[in-house]
């Protein structure tokens, strides 16, 4: 608890618990929670509540259940002693430290009523509220708590894609998760939604004298929509998948930036299994992209069907344990069917 509200981490952490920490400052950072007292704040551990947390003599209050911020401020303000007595038993010789407390939040700026009782993180991680779907509603806590902080991707890709209204820009916040099982193809689809991986036109600007030409086509100034859509090579690559995706559904699909990179593939048509289908498609596709990123050579088909095929068989064991074993026929039957592979 002490590290999670501001301690430093201690040497020889391993590194998961590291990241579980990194991730739940960046997190408060990012919903712009970072260092809000709230009732849920640790009483006598943390960097927070600095002035509660150098008290000496409190093991039985916290033994007892006085922890958190809440256990002592109410909807008056600080609790009295004799509320304190009644609620929790505390002996009278307990009214001394009673008074340090109180001087502590006091000097906390926790004498008035009115703190939150959660911030969004802690409402789900510390009052066990996660259960089945946790991590999607801690996603969701994001978004909802940061929208202003997606405005200025929205406006870059608008810049290469045209105009996306509030359907088509949640869609493509939600491709990340939604199209794919695998986390890794889910974080390629995260760091093409932030256009994240770097550019010629980027390197040339961080980097005196580093070429802004695409390693692919020397097309000068080769941003991110050229060195993931445009290029010349990728065009043919992309037309590649297209025709082959064309072929298995059996009806003629047009692959764009906007549903190929962002993953906004309701347009498509077809039913959702197929759309599905086409979502993974190209997520390997942009797998593959990644992989040939300042390669003078353009990703091959061959390879991208390769990656189709074992993504399709790495996902059948998973829908099967799933109970929904349907639903991984409706995604990939035609696939399979096409060519040739066992159902």
């Amino acid at each position: 608890m002490g590290i999670l509200y501001g301690l430093p981490m201690r040497a020889g952490l391993p590194e998961v618990t590291q990241a579980v920490f990194l991730a739940w400052r960046g997190a408060l950072e990012w919903i712009r929670w970072d260092k809000k007292i709230t009732l849920s704040t640790p009483l006598w551990v943390g960097a927070w509540l600095t002035h509660t947390a150098k008290l000496q003599g409190f093991s039985k209050w916290d033994k007892i259940g006085i922890s958190l911020a809440g256990d002592v401020v109410g909807t008056e303000g600080v609790k009295s002693f004799a509320e304190l007595q009644e609620e929790y038993g505390l002996h009278h010789t307990q009214f001394f430290n009673y008074l340090q407390l109180r001087h502590a939040l006091v000097a906390s700026h926790l004498e008035k009523a009115g703190m939150s009782e959660f911030n969004p993180l802690e409402a789900k991680l510390l009052q066990g509220a996660l259960g089945r779907g946790g991590l999607s509603r801690i996603y969701k806590s994001l978004i909802i708590n940061s929208p202003e902080c997606f405005q200025p991707l929205r406006n870059k890709w608008e810049e290469q894609v045209g105009t996306l209204d509030e359907e088509d820009w949640r869609d493509a916040r939600a491709a990340p998760r939604e199209i794919a099982i695998s986390s890794r193809l889910r974080f390629i689809q995260l760091k093409f939604l932030h256009m994240a991986y770097k550019t010629p036109t980027m390197l040339h600007r961080m980097i005196p004298g580093y070429s802004p030409n695409c390693p692919k086509c020397a097309h000068t100034g080769a941003d991110f929509l050229h060195m993931t859509w445009s290029c010349p090579s990728l065009q043919d690559f992309w037309n590649g998948i297209t025709r082959i995706i064309s072929r298995v559904l059996d009806r003629e699909i047009e692959l764009t930036p906007r549903s190929a990179l962002l993953g906004i593939l309701f347009d498509l048509g077809g039913r959702r299994g197929e759309r599905a289908f086409i979502g993974m498609a190209t997520m390997i596709a942009k797998r593959d992209i990644a992989r040939n990123w300042m390669s003078r050579e353009a990703p091959k088909l061959s390879v991208w069907k390769a990656g189709v095929d074992w993504v399709s068989k790495l996902e059948e064991p998973i829908y099967a344990a799933r109970g929904c074993p349907g639903k991984h026929e409706k995604i990939w039957g035609k696939w399979w069917s096409y060519y040739g592979l066992n159902v």
